[in-house]
């Protein structure tokens, strides 16, 4: 199968109508308010020209956990001590803007080797012509299949709340993380060539299975706020990974 998206699910259907417009390649830089503070369009760049685009009835803000609050940031949506401190004209003092950032944090590594055939090397038996034109022409057979995880489980492993509502995904691959001897894992995990061969040099190669335990429910809360006013200069993002103790007690449990 394919990843699917909101461009191919919603956007490609839906590109013909009359009443759609899409202008790609285009950056969004403010929305735009009048005199009554209500939004009545955006400041955008479009190959390297800047435009205002009204709205007849409403904007519809939607660029996702990231974009969406640096938008409302530098448009002078959010606290207002932040915003005057990046000279940002202010339109309406929220403060919960830009706070409140989560996310599900994750374990990487985890792996068990098994004997041979069991695993990774069913998984290099698919990398063949017939395998690829399957692929090609109907994204099916073994290459349709995908790494990120084959099975998953939802588990409750700490006291608190209702024991139905887990707290932890596990999720597991139907190969080792060392499986390609180091070539293209370390960059996947974020980690550098150097720690990885330290720590999975031993089982590069061999088949095998990994598990990574997903943290749910995090109680940690982090921040996006502005490096400076100018809405092309990216946001400062601080996840704040693991802050709270029970985040990690709760990871390190699952």
């Amino acid at each position: 199968g394919v990843r699917s998206s909101t461009s191919e699910a919603y956007l490609r259907p839906a590109s013909s109508r009359p009443n759609l417009h899409i202008l790609h390649s285009a950056t969004v830089l403010q929305v735009v308010f009048d005199e009554h503070k209500r939004a009545s369009g955006v400041k955008l760049e479009h190959k390297g020209k800047v435009m205002t685009i009204g709205a007849r009835k409403e904007v519809v803000l939607s660029a996702g956990a990231i974009r969406s609050p640096h938008l409302l940031l530098v448009s002078g949506v959010g606290p207002q001590d932040h915003l005057q401190r990046h000279e940002v004209e202010i339109v309406a003092d929220v403060p919960g803007v830009g706070q409140n950032l989560h996310d599900h944090v994750c374990v990487h590594g985890l792996s068990w080797t098994t004997r041979k055939g069991v695993t990774s090397s069913t998984l290099w038996n698919t990398l063949n012509f017939a395998s690829i034109k399957q692929y090609v022409n109907n994204r099916g057979g073994g290459l349709g299949d995908t790494l990120a995880g084959v099975h998953d489980a939802w588990v409750k492993v700490s006291n608190e709340g209702d024991p139905l509502w887990p707290d932890i995904q596990l999720l597991f691959t139907p190969v080792s993380h060392a499986f390609d001897f180091g070539i293209f894992t370390p960059g996947i995990h974020g980690a550098d060539q150097i720690r990885w061969k330290g720590y999975m040099q031993e089982i590069y190669g061999m088949d095998g299975f990994g598990m990574r335990p997903i943290l749910l429910r995090p109680k940690s809360r982090g921040t996006i706020t502005l490096k400076s006013g100018d809405p092309r200069q990216l946001p400062k993002i601080d996840p704040n990974y693991l802050h709270h103790p029970d985040d990690l007690q709760t990871l390190a449990d699952g």
